[in-house]
């Protein structure tokens, strides 16, 4: 009786083993196809004038938590929205040392942050000069945010963030950098 248990054991576990390995498998395969998919449509795009392509899951309509949180905005109720989720998604409080009730704010990818609210004072201060409208600054500011917001989940922004970084001295190439992104949408 105990060999019988022992090989069921075996004979269970090997079949566990093999679906693991053909996932495993089938993951690996499918990678390869959608990276050359990736790579065939990001020449067809290089013809245009975006360096990054990121993924963006903001949608038209917010739900209620992100509509109570959000504040009024000269540019918006969108804009607002699109504020209180960048800050949910990059600021972010932890624990100095475990136990201790005093916190630290950390940044995520503080340099996407910092140019995003460089832009948005930028924008503001147009507005106030009268170079802008302020549909036009909500529009462009709305689409700053959105570019923030999917870049939050990339994994390789690295080069989307020293581009600008470097740019730092001028709000106008920030603002260029920013519109070198194509927004695919999942929605």
């Amino acid at each position: 009786m105990k060999k019988v248990k022992f090989y069921f054991v075996i004979l269970i576990s090997c079949a566990c083993m093999n679906k693991v390995f053909s996932q495993d498998f089938l993951a690996a395969n499918t990678e390869k196809y959608s990276e050359k998919s990736e790579v065939v449509s990001m020449k067809a795009e290089e013809k245009s004038d975006y360096k990054w392509i990121f993924y963006s899951a903001v949608s038209d309509s917010f739900d209620d938590f992100v509509l109570q949180n959000a504040e009024k905005d000269e540019f918006g109720q969108r804009v607002a929205c699109l504020k209180t989720l960048v800050s949910k998604y990059y600021i972010c409080k932890e624990e100095i040392v475990p136990g201790d009730p005093t916190m630290r704010t950390v940044i995520r990818k503080p340099d996407i942050y910092n140019s995003a609210r460089k832009v948005e004072k930028h924008l503001k201060k147009e507005v106030k000069k009268g170079n802008l409208t302020r549909q036009q600054a909500a529009n462009e500011l709305a689409f700053v945010l959105e570019v923030a917001i999917a870049a939050i989940d990339e994994s390789n922004t690295e080069s989307f963030e020293s581009s600008l970084s470097e740019s730092k001295s001028s709000v106008n190439a920030q603002i260029n950098v920013f519109r070198q992104v194509k927004l695919n949408h999942l929605y």
